[in-house]
Order: C-alpha cells, then structure tokens, then sequence
C-alpha cells in the first residue's frame, strides 16, 4: 500500500487468506477488510453515494506508519464479495478510502 492505493494480485483464494500490509507509503495507513452483501453497490459507489449500507470490518490492523508491516488472516467465502478500506484520514480529516484507498474483489474458487 501506499498513497492512496493497494497493490495486490485481484486473484484472491476462498478459505484462508493471510494478507500482509506493507506501508510504502509516507502516512500512517490502516487497512481493514469488509464483506460486502450482494445487494451492495460496488465498494466506490457506496463511499461516495448519498445512500449507504453498514458494514463491518471482518479483520484490520492497527495504523501503520511509513516501512510497518501488518498482518492478519480471514476465512473468505467462495464468491464472496469483500472490499479492503483504509480507515485513516488525512491531516484535513478526510478518510484514505475517499482519496482512493479502497478497493472490492471476489473471493475465487473453492476452499
């Protein structure tokens, strides 16, 4: 991760998943992973439209400063949607998700 993006293979496994945050940023990041319902609009939509759903993070970890590491594993459903949302804000209170750190993937296969 870094300012403001996620990088990571959009192939992510159902079951077990360990996910490692590394922040190459220059600003403490804090990433959680969300599931999404299927009746959920795409994880941007639902950032930025006047309607939102609750949802709630499944796993996260602390914020992370510049060269931290954070990691965490999760049971991801087969076809399951999820997103990944960094909950920090900016020096202006604005939150990392809405500056574009937030990204939505399907688990894939079967565990």
């Amino acid at each position: 991760m870094d300012e403001y993006s996620f990088d990571y293979d959009n192939q992510i496994p159902s079951g077990r998943v360990v996910f490692r945050f590394v922040n190459d940023g220059d600003v403490a990041h804090q990433p959680d992973v969300v599931p999404l319902a299927e009746d959920i609009p795409p994880i941007d939509e639902q950032l930025r439209g006047d309607t939102r759903a609750v949802v709630f993070p499944m796993a996260g970890v602390v914020p992370r400063r510049p060269g931290e590491t954070g990691t965490f594993a999760v049971d991801l459903a087969p076809d399951g949607r999820y997103a990944i949302i960094c909950f920090a804000r900016n020096d202006h209170g604005t939150s990392h998700a809405l500056l574009g750190m937030s990204s939505g993937f399907r688990a894939e296969g079967t565990p």
